[in-house]
Order: C-alpha cells, then sequence, then structure tokens
C-alpha cells in the first residue's frame, strides 16, 4: 500500500566551504574580517550564511578582490534612514543614504546566493 499522505524525507545537498582543506566554521567566519557595503564593488560574494543577525539582513561570505582574503559582508536590506536637522536643530524629513536602488540590486543578488552551511566548531 502506498501512503502518499505522510511525511516524506526530501534529500538535498548541503554546502560548506573549504579553504585550504579545512571546513570554514561559525568560529572562523566571525572571525573574518568584515567588508563595508560601501566596498560592494571589491567584493566576490560565495554564498550566504546564518551567524545570527537580525532580520533585515543577509550575511554574505565572499572574498575580497583587492587582496584576495576570506571575508564577511553584512548587507542590510533596508534602506538607512537618518533624521535630517534644520538650522533650529528640528527633526526634518529622513533622508536615505543614496544607495537604496544598489541596495535592491544588491538584495536581490545576494538572496539568490546558496546557503552555506557553518558547523558549530
Amino acid at each position: 500500500m502506498n501512503d502518499s499522505t505522510g511525511p516524506r524525507l526530501v534529500l538535498a545537498p548541503i554546502n560548506t566551504l573549504h579553504v585550504a582543506g579545512l571546513v570554514v566554521t561559525k568560529d572562523i567566519a566571525r572571525q573574518l574580517d568584515e567588508l563595508d557595503f560601501h566596498a560592494w564593488e571589491n567584493f566576490q560574494p560565495l554564498g550566504r550564511i546564518n551567524l545570527g543577525a537580525g532580520s533585515g539582513e543577509i550575511e554574505v561570505l565572499g572574498t575580497d578582490r583587492t587582496s584576495g582574503q576570506l571575508v564577511r559582508m553584512r548587507h542590510l536590506v533596508r534602506p538607512l534612514w537618518a533624521p535630517v536637522y534644520d538650522e533650529q536643530h528640528q527633526i526634518g524629513p529622513s533622508a536615505g543614504d543614496g544607495k537604496d536602488d544598489l541596495r535592491a540590486v544588491l538584495t536581490e543578488r545576494y538572496s539568490k546566493l546558496p546557503l552555506i552551511i557553518l558547523p558549530k566548531g
């Protein structure tokens, strides 16, 4: 009898990252230099990681094209809004950082990267 109503186990590949024959762990990833968002042109993404960033962020592991080093980047998916003060120090309408269109493109690109599973250790 074939019971198609029960749970099914679907096997999918798990991506891990090996550098010089060693598995990159969560502890190692936390110690990597973090590349600033404004240096995105020098960043070659490898995949998404999950080190526990808050919602609204995508954590990405990749290489710095200028140094060749393995680095991480925390990409904010929402625009940065900062209060604007007038001459009387009154808060005016918020102003973004001018990178909203770029941030949207990178958010789409980074969200499609494969998830890299980082073991504890």
